[in-house]
């Protein structure tokens, strides 16, 4: 019986807590926790090629689901967007929390299948008109 129970609880764990493929096996933090705070994007490609450079970009996530994406580059003035973000499901990803979406308050919103979401690494991947959107992020 007990040895059953255990199995049971290993099996809930395995999809319960895993959403994206290289997450954690079990985190005892919630995703959304996870996600939460300043986040710096230390690679972003669109078909493989970089478009930081020497550009610096930061995320910002809020409990309450608000979000800022703020754009530095190098020896210039930098450009803070305002949205919200949420978890989502899409085509790709039926997990319940296994993607992301961003809708900024200039109308600009966008999908992406979480692959890692741990307490201080995020991977981010989209297609967008065929182009394909890689983002990596490490918590600040």
């Amino acid at each position: 019986m007990v040895l059953c129970f255990g199995c049971l609880a290993f099996l809930w764990m395995e999809t319960a807590c895993r959403k994206g493929e290289k997450d954690p096996w079990i985190s005892f933090i919630p995703r959304k926790e996870r996600v939460v705070g300043k986040w710096e994007v230390t690679r972003f490609k669109e078909d493989g090629s970089n478009i930081l450079d020497n550009n610096k970009m930061y995320y910002y996530f809020n409990r309450d689901g608000s979000m800022a994406i703020e754009s530095k580059p190098e020896g210039g003035l930098a450009a803070v967007y305002h949205g919200k973000w949420n978890f989502t499901s899409t085509n790709n990803n039926s997990k319940k929390r296994g993607s992301i979406v961003f809708v900024l308050d200039d109308g600009w919103s966008e999908f992406y299948e979480m692959i890692e979401l741990s307490n201080k690494k995020m991977e981010l991947e989209a297609k967008v008109n065929s182009i394909k959107i890689e983002i990596k992020m490490e918590k600040d």
